[in-house]
């Protein structure tokens, strides 16, 4: 989640983290009902891709215990499928739980913190 500064705008955000306007504002549909107004009293989230190119760059190796993809991706206030495409080797669809689980005690998952940071 991206806390916004005094004078931040949706199209210097788009400029800083190297995505559309749009991609913020979908993934922030609630926080951009009329208006393409930024406020300092919201977190925003910024979606971005990870990609075998920035995948030891932005990521981090994490304990899965018995949570599954979805219960992990809320955990890191990402998406199922960015989950599913960077731990492909590593999950696997369970008929009695009607989830996807890991098949490792561990998982990668994107570090919000690492993408703020190198932005600056």
């Amino acid at each position: 989640m991206y806390q916004p500064k005094k004078g931040d705008t949706l199209w210097g955000l788009s400029q800083e983290f190297g995505i559309s306007q749009s991609e913020i504002k979908n993934a922030n549909q609630d926080l951009f009902s009329n208006t393409d107004l930024i406020y300092d009293m919201y977190k925003y989230k910024i979606p971005y891709k990870v990609t075998t190119n920035n995948l030891d760059e932005y990521t981090d190796i994490v304990d899965t215990g018995d949570l599954t993809v979805k219960e992990l991706a809320k955990e890191y206030d990402t998406d199922v499928s960015t989950l599913l495409g960077i731990n492909e080797n590593n999950v696997e669809y369970d008929y009695d739980k009607q989830a996807y689980v890991f098949t490792t005690d561990q998982a990668i998952v994107p570090s919000f913190d690492e993408i703020i940071e190198k932005s600056k």
